[in-house]
């Protein structure tokens, strides 16, 4: 009977510190997925390494603007607002903004903005 009974205190010690036990096996398991996917994006990168450079490519063409559009002001257009910026500004808006998926500044015209549909733009966001 006393073995009964002992194995009855170890199997609710078992469950009382099972959790515990649980959960550090979770941890073990995210931190190898983690690690696998750090591998893998690694592996990736040295096996397609011109996917690497296309994205300097694009921001080289992001970063150059020609000396003849530099200091030239537009009037640039962005969901339903408008302002007026520096033309390689606008350039390099657009750039991380095409990065991020969102919509682009569209050059209404060069110079001041002439009165137009809708209302001065308050702030931007790339």
């Amino acid at each position: 009977m006393n073995s009964i009974r002992l194995s009855a205190q170890e199997r609710v010690h078992s469950e009382q510190s099972f959790p515990l036990l649980r959960l550090s096996e979770s941890v073990d398991v995210e931190m190898k997925i983690h690690f696998l996917s750090i591998l893998v994006v690694a592996l990736v990168a040295l096996q397609f390494p011109q996917a690497k450079a296309h994205s300097q490519d694009l921001m080289s063409h992001c970063v150059s603007c020609p000396d003849e559009f530099r200091g030239r002001l537009i009037c640039a257009f962005l969901n339903g607002c408008h302002l007026e910026m520096e033309y390689c500004s606008m350039l390099v808006f657009n750039c991380a903004r095409l990065q991020h998926r969102r919509h682009m500044f569209l050059v209404k015209n060069e110079g001041k903005c002439h009165p137009v549909r809708g209302y001065k733009c308050q702030f931007m966001e790339f």
